[in-house]
């Protein structure tokens, strides 16, 4: 968190904007996907919020059973597009981000998939799953992440270097020392009822 993810994705859009390229910006979650004025992966791809049994996800053409459109189909297509931004990718299960690499490899659209994240914010989710069922949905242990063309770690901490209380709260977090929420001290609206009374 706080070493510029986001500037280097708004970068890259700019950069193939300057040289007439299209870049799909997308994200795992539609809050994310506003940073970019970007789509979700699911909406890009037609995909619903559930996968099968395995949780595999499906991505056809409409013409294969699928829900991509053509319109979508059309764009991916295109020469122009040079890539799609996945935003937050490390937070969605390994088997949605396995499924976009692999429709749009049988597509050959051509195009490079960026997958940007941090893998200490937040794992994807596992209804009910362990320590072990999360970090085996995760794309770090994907054929995806073992075989990218790159990868690349941002290290300065541009946010902490401007709000160091931010920075111990991000390291409290990071090592299991934050409070946890039966110790927060909102976990008893009672006693801060006050913290919420202003006036809307």
């Amino acid at each position: 968190s706080g070493v510029g993810k986001s500037q280097v994705c708004q970068r890259l859009i700019a950069e193939f904007g300057i040289r007439g390229m299209l870049v799909m910006p997308t994200a795992i979650s539609n809050l994310a996907a506003t940073a970019f004025n970007g789509t979700t992966v699911h909406a890009l791809f037609g995909l619903g919020i559930d996968s099968d049994d395995e949780g595999n996800f499906l991505i056809a053409l409409k013409t294969e059973g699928g829900t991509v459109t053509p319109d979508r189909d059309q764009m991916l297509s295109d020469a122009r597009c040079a890539c799609v931004i996945i935003d937050e990718g490390l937070a969605g299960a390994r088997t949605l981000l396995e499924s976009v690499v692999e429709f749009c490899r049988r597509r050959e659209y051509g195009l490079r998939i960026i997958i940007n994240g941090d893998s200490t914010q937040l794992p994807p989710v596992v209804p009910y799953g362990s320590p072990t069922e999360v970090a085996a949905m995760s794309l770090v242990t994907s054929w995806v992440w073992h075989s990218a063309d790159a990868h690349f770690k941002l290290t300065k901490q541009y946010r902490a270097a401007a709000d160091p209380a931010w920075a111990r709260f991000g390291v409290s977090l990071a090592n299991g020392t934050a409070p946890s929420v039966a110790t927060h001290a909102f976990s008893n609206p009672a006693e801060h009822a006050t913290a919420v009374a202003a006036p809307l």
